[in-house]
C-alpha cells in the first residue's frame, strides 16, 4: 500500500474520533492555537518516515513495530502530541526570534540617542 493513501485513510478514519480531541485538549491545556493545516502536513510526515522505509509504500515490519507496544490509535494520538508539541516549539522560537530583533533596534536607538547626546 502506498503511503500517501495510508494517510489518507488514516485521517479519514481518525480526524473526528482522535485528531480533534487531542487537538482541542491541547489547545485547551497550554492555552495556545494550532495551525490545523500545518498539523496535518507534519503528521502526514511523521506517519510516513515511521511506517516507511522508502518514503513510498507502508512497510508491515515498521507498522507493527510502531503499533506493538500500544495499538494504532495510541501510536497516532502520540504522534499528533509529538507534532502539537513541535508546532509549540516553532512558535515559541519565532515568538524569541521577535522578542530578540527588538531589543536590538532598541539597543541600536539607544546608541544612536547616546551618541547625540555625548
Amino acid at each position: 500500500m502506498r503511503v500517501s493513501k495510508f494517510n489518507d485513510a488514516l485521517l479519514q478514519e481518525y480526524s473526528i474520533s482522535l485528531i480533534q480531541p487531542a487537538v482541542a485538549k491541547f489547545k485547551l491545556d497550554c492555552n495556545t492555537d494550532v495551525n490545523f493545516e500545518d498539523l496535518i502536513d507534519d503528521l502526514r510526515h511523521e506517519v510516513s518516515r515511521r511506517v516507511s522505509i522508502d518514503g513510498t509504500k507502508v512497510s508491515l515490519n515498521a507498522l507493527e513495530l510502531l503499533t506493538r507496544d500500544s495499538g494504532l490509535e495510541r501510536a497516532l494520538v502520540d504522534m499528533v502530541q509529538e507534532c502539537l508539541m513541535r508546532q509549540k516549539a516553532k512558535k515559541s522560537v519565532m515568538l524569541n526570534d521577535t522578542i530578540m530583533q527588538e531589543l536590538m533596534d532598541v539597543q541600536k536607538m539607544l546608541e544612536v540617542k547616546n551618541k547625540q547626546l555625548t
